[in-house]
This record gives C-alpha cells, structure tokens and sequence, in this order.
C-alpha cells in the first residue's frame, strides 16, 4: 500500500556539533544532504543512495570555517525488513486447469499458502512459509543475519508432509562491495520433498548451487564470473561456467560479451559478443554474434524512438538463427492520445503483419479525456473551463489545458505526494486563480481531480470627478453600495471596483459632503479591465451623475 516507504534498514549517522554549523553528508563520494544544524547532538536517518557496502563522510563546518570530518562504514541490504516491521501473504483458491482453453476450469478442491517476514533488529530478520492443499503439508522458517560490515548471511528449513515427506535446506552469502562483490546461494531437498507445484508433476529441484563473483574495473568496465549447478529429477545434472565482460569503449560504443562452457559435457559450450552505440537523436544501432552448441547467430538492428512529445519512431532488424534467417520492420506513431504501431516479419515459419493501437480513456468530472496512458496514477487537471494554460508537474511543464480546460497528468506516483500547478503568467489581466499550486495523493491504479478555478474579475477602474470637474481628493473613503465592498480614492479620482453588477452605484465621502455616483457595467468580450468614465459625484440623494 506504502511504494514510497522504505522497509528495509537503511543508514544512519549521528554526531554532535559544538557551536551552530553547517552540516554536509556525502555517500561514495557524492553529496547526499546539506543543512544547517544547531549546537548540540544530531541524527541523520534514512541515508539515501546505498546498497551493499559503502562510506559515508560526515562535515560540519562552523562560522569560523573551522570543519570537522567523519568518515562511518555503512552496510545496506535490501532484502532485510528494518527494526519492527513484519510484512505477511495470505492466499486461497482453487487451481485453475486448462488456462486459455477453457472457462472456469477450476478444481473442487481447495488450497492455501501463507508467508511472512519480521524485523527482529536491523541486523537480524525472520521468515516463514506453508502451504496446504489435500494431501500435502509443508512448512518452513529462514532468516537473514547481517554480519556487520561483511555481507549478508541467509539460511531456511523446510519439512513436507503427507503423500511427499521430505525436508529441504537452504544456505546463503552475499556481500557487495565497491571493490568486488559475491553471491553464493545453494538449496538441497530430500527425494520425498515436495510443494504444490509437485502434486501436478511438476519436478522439485534436488540441488540448486550459485557462486557469483563481480569485479569492477578501470573506466567504467566489469567482469564476473559464475558456476551454476542444477540437478532436477528425470533430466542429467548440469554444470555451468560463465565468464561475462561489459565496457563502454568510446563516444558511447558499448561492448557486452560473455560464454559458457558446460563442465559435464565438455561439447556443450557457447559464447555472446555484442556492440551498440546511441546518438543523439534517439538513434540506436547495434550488432552481436553468438555461437551455441554448434550453430552460430547474427543480427544487427537499427532504431530510432519515437520523442516524448510525440512523432514517428521506427525499428529494423536482420539476422540468422542457425541455418534460418529472420526480418523484421516496425513503424510507430506516438501522438498525445495513444500509439500506432504496424509491423512485418518473415522468416523460416513463413510471414507475418500486424496492427496495433494502444491508449486510455479517463471518465472524470463529466468529462472524456484520452491519453496514452495513466499508469500507476494520474490527475485531471481542470482550470475551470480556460484553455491553453500551462500545467506543470514537479516544475516541469507537461503540457496545456485543451479548450475545455482540461488536462491529464499520468504516471504519478501513488500513494506519494506529487507537487501539480499552473502557469498564471499569460492569463488575461482580468482573471483570478485563489490555488495555483498543490500536492495530489492518488491511490494505485486510480486517480484525482486538481482543480484550479480560473475566475474572471467583474471590475473596473472609475474615473470620478466632483460637481465643478475636477478630480476628487485622493484618500476618500468609496463604498460599493451592491456588494458592500469598501475602498479608498485613488490619484486623478481613479478607484478599482470589484465585484460589479450591471447596475452600480458608488458612494464617496463620508457625512454631509458624500455624493454617490451611479453607472452600468458591461464584461468586456476580449477580456480585461474596462475604464468606466469620468463620471460626475453628486451631493447624496440628488442622483448620481453619468
């Protein structure tokens, strides 16, 4: 329910400053957090931007230019559940059968699975798991320990019963790092063990064995290298080697290589090389070569994406697959309100051409908005009927309210904050925004309606001058008599009206020297602020002057 928040442990710094400081945070070299903090003991929670091993500096620097310099270990595993937390599954049902074939094609008989993990502390985090259907059982615990600065050790135990009795064992290291990082994982089961996969047939994996090691190079380059075991009932056993190679090279050229070699069957062995470049213009190209138990492959493919704002992308690709070969072109339209796509492949099956269309429809505050998509959530922008007004989205412009005064905004974030506005600077100078700017919190898969009234004034600048016509004396208090709205003279017997009916009458001054003055008030088909006037001011209950 909770995407934004953070469940498992993540860094925290603490530290104390003798006299008010400005304090700076840096993680792996890169600024993280700057304040300024008062004297005293401080905490800095949630450190952002960290996962596995890594430092964080801490520098707090006083009036005087006087810093002091902290630099902590930190360790961050996301798998683990912080101090307190527990996160739980519960399902029940009935197995559907003959999935895409046939309606309802569920079994009478009933089953269930449960899971749950909980946060002993940061460093120490418990899981469990069962299931259980008709003539099955099983049930198991693991958990994952941090040891310090070193990695991430994990473990779990499962036990079957009924028709499949049998237990299964689970172990596994992982630590990453800034100079190397590895991964080793192995689970072995018993020949009786099994779950609810197994009561279709399907095998339970007997062994299971993973050993990952990765090496960061100079230049933005790595390597790593892997053994992979696998021995599942009905097929011979597996033993693989992996050795893999990633570099950019120049001006964006990037290179990805890998090969295998099968340690039981020595024939058995392949490798992958590939090059692709990106430019500018949202051009790709790209070429790899592959060899595989004796057949080798080739493609190339070029493509360009169609821009955000909208146009035309394409994609083409060629190749061989052994002694078969493949082509295949694709042609996009990206527009405002969806995506067309069109495309054509041939190859050793034979030939094939599609069409495709994809978009959204939005029923909201009575009104049809189409768009490409909403994703996880969106808004509706209504600016009360006002066009053409820009609408931002985090202080990114995303677009303009249509003619209708309406706008969608997708892909927000749910359940999170997410900072919407407009843009006020080319409206007409008679119109009035009270909320330019707010925070929308939609649900997952749902949205909200953001409305920013766009109100016209019904005002006007009057000109009044007294009964030998001059100018009335500035500072006068001026009484709208309709709306009971007070102002004051302004200079050359101007005054702003607001709120103006088609009839008006206005009264200045105050005691036996007021006068009232009366006028008619029309909203000027373009827009804006009419000048109304001059207008003469006669003595109170001898009529306004036009």
């Amino acid at each position: 329910m909770r995407p934004d928040l953070l469940t498992f442990p993540v860094a925290s710094v603490d530290g104390t400053a003798l006299v008010p400081s400005s304090l700076s945070l840096y993680v792996n070299g890169v600024q993280q957090y700057a304040a300024s903090v008062p004297s005293g003991p401080f905490v800095l929670n949630q450190v952002a931007g960290i996962n596995g091993a890594g430092q964080a500096t801490l520098i707090t620097r006083d009036a005087l230019g006087r810093s002091v310099t902290t630099v902590l270990p930190l360790y961050v595993d996301t798998r683990m559940l912080a101090s307190g937390l527990s996160d739980y599954s519960v399902e029940a049902g009935a197995v559907r059968r003959d999935y895409g074939r046939r309606l309802f094609g569920y079994e009478r008989q009933l089953l269930a699975s449960a899971s749950g993990r909980h946060g002993v502390s940061d460093s120490f985090t418990i899981e469990g798991h069962a299931e259980l259907a008709a003539g099955l059982y099983q049930a198991g615990a693991g958990a994952l320990v941090r040891l310090g600065q070193a990695g991430v050790l994990s473990g779990s135990l499962s036990a079957s019963a009924g028709r499949s009795r049998g237990a299964q064992l689970g172990a596994g290291y992982q630590y990453v790092g800034p100079s190397f990082s590895v991964d080793a994982y192995s689970v072995h089961a018993s020949a009786g063990f099994g779950d609810l996969a197994s009561r279709d047939g399907s095998p339970v994996v007997r062994a299971a064995d993973r050993v990952t090691v990765s090496l960061p190079l100079p230049a933005g380059s790595s390597i790593s290298s892997s053994y992979i075991g696998y021995r599942t009932p009905g097929a011979p056993s597996s033993k693989l080697a992996t050795l893999g190679y990633s570099a950019t090279l120049f001006h964006g050229l990037f290179l990805n290589a890998s090969l295998f070699q099968d340690l039981r069957q020595r024939e058995k062995r392949g490798f992958y090389v590939g090059l692709s470049m990106a430019f500018d213009n949202n051009l790709a190209i790209s070429t790899s070569g592959s060899r595989q138990n004796g057949e080798s492959g080739r493609s190339v493919s070029a493509q360009r994406a169609a821009d955000f704002g909208g146009g035309v992308g394409w994609n083409l690709q060629a190749g061989t697959v052994g002694r078969n070969a493949y082509r295949q072109a694709q042609v996009e339209y990206l527009g405002n309100n969806g995506r067309v796509n069109a495309r054509t492949q041939s190859g050793g099956m034979g030939n094939a051409s599609s069409l495709g269309a994809a978009g959204a429809l939005v029923l909201m505050d009575g009104h049809v908005e189409a768009a490409r998509q909403v994703g996880s959530g969106f808004a509706l922008v209504s600016t009360g009927g006002v066009g053409n007004i820009p609408v931002l989205h985090e202080n990114r412009q995303i677009g303009v309210t249509d003619r209708g005064g309406y706008l969608l905004v997708p892909n927000l974030n749910p359940y999170g904050n997410n900072q919407i506005s407009i843009a006020t600077d080319e409206l007409d100078v008679d119109a009035r925004v009270p909320v330019t700017n707010m925070n929308v919190v939609p649900q997952q898969l749902a949205g909200v309606l953001a409305v920013f009234p766009v109100e016209r004034y019904s005002a006007a600048t009057v000109i009044v001058q007294g009964a030998d016509g001059k100018p009335l004396a500035t500072g006068l208090p001026v009484l709208h008599v309709q709306s009971g709205k007070q102002t004051v003279m302004g200079f050359d017997g101007m005054v702003f009206v607001d709120d103006l009916l088609e009839q008006n009458q206005l009264q200045v001054g105050e005691g036996d020297s007021a006068c009232t003055v009366g006028f008619a008030y029309v909203r000027p088909a373009a827009g804006g602020l009419p000048v109304i006037g001059p207008l003469r001011c006669a003595a109170a209950g001898a009529g306004g002057g036009r």
